[in-house]
């Protein structure tokens, strides 16, 4: 009698076995025939001219979609080194205990926030509108307040330090961290209460790509003998500069948040600097910009281009302000469905 069980088992372990041998990007680029096959069999998968030309199309993009996940910060309370009385950081320590004044005992540095609230604040001629952290410190002590609202309003006076003919008033009660924002061409997400990161991700042109993959990864393996010889045989100190070119140029015309020409204030432009550098520092700085324009909160220094934390835009001591075109986005875990919401409509 066949036991249909074991045949079943058989069956899928056979099917493992394929699956774990199968590598169809490396058919992609090795293989001469247009079909791509599952290994052993005559079983058609893909045709090869038909998902390239989808992956190219798919990378050509000018934005790609890119979704993260957002949330309240609830362990730290603040950074754990402690500071002297007498420190560079003593006018913004935190007191050890109550009890123990900063002035004499020193205190913790770097206040740390659990969430945030977008404030409007009345001046006599015009309004602003203000990302304002919430302490983690005060979280408990918010939580068990028998007046929510009235404890939320206490804590955002205390940080405001508004003058006598200023009021303000809380518009969202509640941001978290990495809450998409979209205000005047400048898309980014919320990193700290003064503290924007990058959302944009970095989209090259293919040629650069080989590069990039050729002479920064060290993937010679991936090209085959043809393709391969044929960059070896190119001025790969060229191929670099036509990466920074790209890089630069894409930079220039869609990252809003940054500002390159800021680099270029000693009359050096940062194409001419980076051109008289060695193959291996361009291979370096190359790696760094990757990094620094990157869809996260990565940043660098390069030191020879004199260049530093590239990567995230500081907003200035009072925080991020935003204009009433600004818009405040809640997106779906995949990216696909969000919610808009103008700061003009509150």
């Amino acid at each position: 009698m066949v036991n249909l069980k074991n045949l079943t088992k058989k069956k899928n372990i056979d099917i493992l076995k394929r699956l774990k041998n199968f590598n169809f990007l490396r058919q992609l680029i090795f293989n001469t025939d247009d079909n791509i096959y599952i290994s052993g069999t005559k079983e058609i998968v893909f045709n090869k001219k038909d998902i390239i030309h989808k992956l190219e199309t798919a990378y050509g993009y000018k934005y790609m979609n890119i979704s993260r996940e957002c949330y309240q910060e609830t362990s730290s309370l603040f950074n754990q080194t402690l500071y002297a009385h007498n420190s560079s950081v003593k006018n913004s320590l935190i007191p050890k205990k109550k009890g123990l004044p900063t002035e004499i005992y020193g205190g913790y540095s770097g206040n740390k926030d659990s969430f945030f609230v977008l404030v409007k604040i009345v001046k006599k001629r015009t309004n602003l509108y203000r990302i304002v952290g919430i302490p983690t410190r005060e979280l408990a002590k918010l939580n068990s307040s028998n007046n929510y609202n009235q404890a939320l309003n206490k804590i955002v006076e205390s940080k405001l330090c508004l003058k006598e003919t200023e009021s303000f008033k809380i518009l969202i009660k509640r941001l978290l961290y990495g809450t998409l924002i979209v205000d005047n061409g400048q898309k980014f997400r919320i990193g700290s209460f003064k503290e924007k990161h990058n959302v944009q991700q970095l989209v090259l042109q293919l040629k650069s790509m080989k590069y990039i993959k050729f002479y920064i990864d060290g993937g010679q393996n991936y090209f085959t003998d043809v393709e391969r010889k044929k960059l070896e045989k190119q001025d790969r100190d060229k191929c670099l500069l036509y990466v920074f070119d790209d890089i630069m140029n894409v930079v220039n015309k869609r990252f809003t948040l940054f500002d390159m020409s800021k680099y270029e204030k000693d009359g050096d432009s940062l194409r001419e600097k980076f051109n008289c550098l060695d193959f291996n520092d361009k291979v370096s700085i190359l790696s760094d910009l990757l990094k620094a324009f990157h869809a996260n909160s990565d940043r660098t220094s390069i030191t020879k281009l004199k260049i530093t934390n590239l990567g995230r835009h500081q907003a200035g001591k009072n925080g991020i302000t935003l204009t009433t075109n600004a818009q405040i986005i809640y997106q779906s875990p995949t990216g696909l469905f969000e919610r808009r919401i103008k700061i003009k409509d509150l």
